[in-house]
């Protein structure tokens, strides 16, 4: 019962009643954080309320059959009568259909190319696996590939190409 204490945790079965989401579409509905977020799905998905299911670079969840667990099944079966009059939740599943990932992405600012490269080598050295820097800060900004792929980036360089990609989202 201690899972279904929190406010968000409700929220997110309730969304999940309504269709399978991805990170990224419950963090926007509910403008939590990506990590937060993350955490109160693992934490419904350990007590067996939530599964999740991976598609090509997208971790899509929704809610259990109960099968796993007597006591989800239990919780599942009484989520259709909580809260359905509740203005919060009434409101929540009412944007719920413009909250979609292709919209959220398209949305999301991009790391530029051009400030990914100030901060690399330049060597051209291929221990990346790219011919050239251009191309690997093209697949970095894409988040096809991250820094730690770069063994010739200096600490500092590392810290802030970092430090600077930290600021975007990239696919779940």
């Amino acid at each position: 019962m201690k899972t279904l204490s929190d406010p968000s945790r409700v929220k997110i079965l309730k969304m999940l009643q309504q269709r399978m989401l991805c990170v990224c579409e419950i963090q926007a509905a509910l403008g939590l954080a990506q990590s937060t977020t993350s955490k109160h799905l693992k934490l419904l998905e350990n007590a067996g309320l939530v599964v999740s299911s991976r598609d090509g670079l997208w971790i899509n969840y929704r809610l259990s059959d109960g099968a796993q667990s007597e006591y989800a099944a239990r919780q599942i079966d009484s989520l259709e009568q909580w809260l359905e009059d509740d203005p919060q939740i009434v409101e929540l599943i009412k944007k719920l259909p413009q909250i979609r990932r292709e919209t959220i992405l398209n949305s999301t600012p991009r790391p530029k190319l051009i400030e990914i490269l100030k901060l690399l080598p330049k060597t051209n050295c291929k221990a990346c696996g790219e011919l050239t820097c251009m191309v690997f800060a093209a697949q970095v900004a894409e988040g096809a590939k991250g820094i730690q792929s770069c063994p010739e980036l200096t600490p500092d360089a590392r810290s802030a190409l970092d430090a600077y990609l930290g600021r975007f989202h990239f696919s779940d």
